[in-house]
């Protein structure tokens, strides 16, 4: 990998991600190959860029894990996420709009945070996905979520 140029690595990366980890049924590949890949390259500014492998492949397994409620787990792949580098791109499908990566992102940590009982980084996350997001979508933020927070800490 040291003899590449950061845009071999970045094809190499999306070659993986078509054939390992897009529609992957083996989840212990899955996690081989995520990990993988955030082993050899790192997340790319969405503002900037189209696209990342690094940042689809690990959304991958946020949603696996958040579908599984696995706040534990969830939470290491949170970590390897920086939501500043996430963009707002809302995409709309069939008449219907869906989120934009970084408002996922907050939903998956708020509720992460909120499960695995870490109520002091929940107010924090949740405090920055009110103050970063502009419009959240279809209520996507989990008003129920930030509730308990509020009643428990103001």
């Amino acid at each position: 990998p040291e003899a590449f140029r950061r845009v071999d690595i970045t094809a190499y990366c999306w070659a993986i991600y078509q054939v390992h980890i897009k529609n992957s049924d083996d989840e212990n590949e899955l996690f081989e190959y995520v990990q993988f890949i955030t082993d050899i390259t790192s997340q790319a500014d969405l503002n900037r860029y189209k696209t990342c492998p690094y940042t689809f492949s690990v959304f991958k397994v946020l949603k696996l894990l958040h579908n599984q409620n696995d706040s534990f787990n969830l939470i290491y792949w949170l970590e390897k996420i920086n939501p500043d580098l996430l963009d707002q791109k809302r995409n709309t499908s069939n008449g219907r709009t869906f989120r934009s990566r970084k408002e996922e992102y907050f939903d998956y940590a708020t509720k992460a945070y909120l499960d695995y009982q870490d109520f002091e980084t929940c107010i924090e996350v949740s405090k920055k996905a009110l103050s970063s997001i502009f419009k959240f979508t279809n209520n996507s933020f989990r008003h129920n979520d930030f509730r308990i927070i509020q009643i428990l800490f103001f």
